[in-house]
């Protein structure tokens, strides 16, 4: 847990950028942790991250919107709305629409 609470302060640390899109990382046998703001990254950096990231996004997306029904069917508030929002738009910039059209087109009626 004391691990944990450290990787916490760093994020608190160094993510300050409103709605950033980051990737926090640990080269094969290093110990330190890096991270890495892919609105700052260097075309290389980007091309080997973007994927793996947008698809992230894309999926807790689609897993808040889920909590975010179940909670409207229960009669209760929705929490998520903005995070969504944010999480779609990150997902949109960073998949190409060739090879993850479906996708695209969920984050495209997801913004709506």
């Amino acid at each position: 847990m004391d691990h944990a609470s450290s990787v916490l302060n760093f994020l608190q640390e160094h993510c300050r950028e409103e709605a950033g899109t980051y990737v926090l990382y640990r080269r094969e046998g290093s110990q330190d942790l890096q991270l890495l703001s892919l609105d700052q990254a260097d075309r290389r950096q980007r091309a080997a991250l973007c994927v793996p990231v947008g698809l992230l996004c894309f999926k807790m997306a689609r897993r808040l919107a889920q909590e975010d029904r179940r909670a409207l069917q229960a009669g209760m508030p929705t929490r998520h709305r903005q995070r969504c929002g944010r999480l779609l738009a990150n997902a949109l910039s960073a998949l190409d629409e060739d090879q993850h059209g479906e996708a695209v087109w969920q984050c495209c009626d997801g913004l709506g």
